[in-house]
């Protein structure tokens, strides 16, 4: 008897989401993930190894004018796999080295899951000219040296981001937010060469790396570089 309860309003709501995904469904379908015209991608003069392809592609849409187009999804996953991404910015990229330096927090979620599971992976994507670029490797820190000096290179809004502290804590009720950065802006300016103690720089060290031309025949082009004993070995993959 307990569960007698009229279903008239629960029906109504699986009927009303039922539609909006089907609305959504033939939104998402109708447009075009690559549309083109896109850049020519002639594998056959790709280089050996990969820093040079990749200065060619982010130097094309950084001249193109594509917006952001230095921020990479950087992927990570805790200590039981769980992933977990987002956008990030690069701030520094050693082509010699095959090194990608990003900073954060180490309290944050992704330095949480790097301090457990030190490997992660790093997607460009320009749907403009249909290219993506993956990229994954082990990470490591820069040394404290290293480590205050990016941090002093950063505008006076990044700075007092990173000295309100607790990125990606949850926010109790009551919590100020402004008044957390209004006091991390006076601090800066009563000792502008602090650094947080928990702000890190860290480094990806690249071992593998796709460059994805996309078509709008699905005919894309794919060229894998993966390292073997130090050496860098490249070569399609089938779309």
């Amino acid at each position: 008897m307990g569960n007698d309860r009229p279903r008239g309003g629960n029906d109504q709501m699986s009927h009303e989401l039922r539609e909006a995904a089907r609305r959504l469904r033939e939104r998402m379908l109708s447009v075009p993930p690559l549309s083109g015209p896109f850049p020519d991608f002639d594998v056959s003069k790709s280089p050996n190894v990969p820093g040079p392809l990749f200065a060619d592609w982010l130097s094309y849409a950084l001249d193109d004018g594509v917006p952001a187009c230095h921020v990479a999804m950087l992927g990570t996953a805790d200590a039981y796999g769980r992933p977990s991404a987002r956008a990030i910015e690069i701030t520094a990229v050693d082509l010699r080295r095959r090194r990608v330096v990003f900073s954060s927090d180490v309290g944050s979620r992704k330095g949480r899951d790097l301090a457990v599971n030190p490997y992660a992976s790093l997607t460009w994507f320009w749907p403009r000219h249909g290219r993506q670029i993956r990229a994954t490797g082990p990470v490591g820190l820069l040394g404290d040296g290293d480590r205050r000096a990016d941090f002093r290179g950063l505008g006076e809004p990044g700075r007092a981001a990173a000295f309100t502290g607790r990125m990606s804590h949850p926010m109790a009720p009551g919590e100020d937010y402004d008044a957390a950065r209004e006091r991390a802006a006076h601090r800066i300016e009563d000792d502008p060469d602090a650094v947080p103690e928990t702000y890190a720089v860290y480094v990806v060290h690249i071992d593998e790396t796709e460059f994805f031309q996309g078509a709008p025949d699905h005919a894309h082009v794919r060229l894998r570089y993966h390292m073997v004993n130090d050496v860098w070995r490249h070569g399609l993959l089938w779309p």
